[in-house]
């Protein structure tokens, strides 16, 4: 006869496995509907080495409208951000790092992105700054766009200066018209005073002469 085959099965409920998978799915799928509609740019920066090779761990579409780079730009190995700030920006950027780096403090600070097509845009980044599970210092963060800001403060600004230098000039004016009046003025006095003189002498002389000769 024919050999017999015998199978074994196990039947292993693995629902939580699959729940638990839809759910991670799901969260991954809330946070890059989050990093995109994001109004800032989310990311996470390197903080291994110094400031001039800072580099992302983590980045978003708004990281990447922000550069002006697509994902493969900013995530090559021998991207770095420092040459993309503006070069009045770099030193105070890299020491506003090493600060937080070094001190685990929250980082906030505004600068100016060299963009491609937009030339200088200023951004405001803030990043809290921890260590993470292996004893390195990592951080999180966000890039936002200041632009429309800043115009606003220098229109302000350029407005401060324009009423301050009115201000000034309508002192100056005042002034002017003040030392004028007081020139008028003494001289309507002086004026004034000239016939008086002559009346008050010409009444003494009167006096002194005929006294005798006046009624009341």
């Amino acid at each position: 006869g024919l050999p017999t085959t015998s199978h074994v099965c196990a039947i292993v409920d693995i629902s939580e496995r699959v729940r638990a998978e839809r759910q991670r799915q799901q969260a991954d799928q809330l946070l890059a509907r989050f990093m995109r509609l994001s109004p800032g740019a989310p990311f996470a920066p390197e903080l291994d080495g110094a400031p001039a090779r800072l580099r992302f761990t983590i980045i978003s579409p708004g990281l990447c409208r922000a550069f002006g780079r697509d994902e493969h730009e900013l995530a090559a190995p021998d991207f770095r951000v420092l040459p993309h700030v503006h070069a009045q920006d770099r030193d105070a950027l890299a020491q506003a790092m090493r600060e937080a780096a070094l001190h685990l403090t929250d980082f906030h600070h505004e600068f100016r992105l060299m963009h491609p097509l937009r030339g200088p845009v200023w951004h405001e980044a803030r990043a809290t700054v921890e260590i993470d599970a292996t004893g390195r210092p990592g951080a999180y963060g966000y890039l936002l766009d200041i632009s429309a800001r800043k115009r606003a403060e220098q229109q302000l600004e350029a407005m401060h200066a324009g009423l301050e230098q009115r201000v000034r000039e309508r002192t100056a004016e005042l002034e002017a018209k003040h030392r004028e009046m007081e020139r008028f003025t003494y001289s309507v006095s002086h004026d004034l005073k000239a016939p008086l003189r002559g009346l008050d002498g010409y009444s003494r002389l009167l006096l002194a002469e005929k006294r005798d000769q006046l009624d009341d």
